[in-house]
């Protein structure tokens, strides 16, 4: 059943690759998302269009936030390694999950940080 749901993860999903991401990038994540259950459009004026993968920020402005969640290219890959949907808002369009961990990641490092140094006292 798990085999299942991970191959219809993005079932009801439609889906745009911006122009700013490779050429062979995005190729790979059209592969990726339409094996998962995704629709994958090339007009980003979709009426049904539910995320748009995008490195530029700018792009949110351009799309109603209520019906179209614009995510970096990093989303839908790191969705897969994790065998679930990860909030979007963890990966917005400028990131770079090299360069920037997750806020609850960072969270999370603080909190270990704190508690060994209150267990040495």
């Amino acid at each position: 059943a798990a085999a299942a749901a991970a191959a219809e993860m993005f079932a009801g999903m439609v889906v745009f690759i911006a122009a700013d991401v490779h050429d062979q990038r995005s190729k790979i994540l059209t592969g990726v998302l339409k094996a998962h259950g995704a629709v994958v459009v090339k007009d980003s004026s979709n009426r049904k269009l539910t995320h748009v993968l995008s490195k530029d920020q700018h792009l949110v402005e351009e799309f109603d936030s209520n019906l179209t969640v614009v995510v970096s290219p990093d989303w839908a890959p790191a969705c897969i390694r994790n065998r679930v949907l990860l909030s979007t808002k963890e990966y917005p369009p400028s990131s770079s999950k090299v360069l920037a961990p997750p806020a609850s990641a960072v969270a999370q490092m603080a909190a270990a940080a704190a508690a060994a140094a209150a267990a040495r006292g």
